[in-house]
């Protein structure tokens, strides 16, 4: 260490950013997000006041592993419109 490029630690930086460490791949991070997830719901649901209903989207999301971020970034590297994105997740169009 110590004698990177800035163009080198940019390029590690980007790389890191688009794809996920070895060690968070797989069924594992998947069953951990999901955990977490649950645990939230039932602290919800104890709460009485129907919130645990807002926690369902990150059940896909901790399936899939994947974030609206996520899915935007790769949505316009698979050449989509920012417009057709946008409006995907703002509800606004047809995707």
């Amino acid at each position: 260490m110590g004698t990177e490029t800035e163009t080198e630690l940019r390029g590690a930086l980007y790389a890191v950013m688009y794809e996920l460490p070895d060690y968070m791949k797989g069924r594992d991070i998947s069953d951990l997000l999901l955990k977490v997830v649950d645990l939230a719901r039932e602290g919800l649901e104890d709460r009485g006041y129907g919130e645990d209903k807002y926690l369902m989207p990150l059940y896909e999301r901790a399936e899939k592993i994947m974030s609206p971020a996520r899915e935007m970034v790769d949505g316009i590297r698979a050449g989509r419109s920012v417009r057709d994105m946008i409006d995907r997740f703002a509800g606004t169009g047809e995707y």
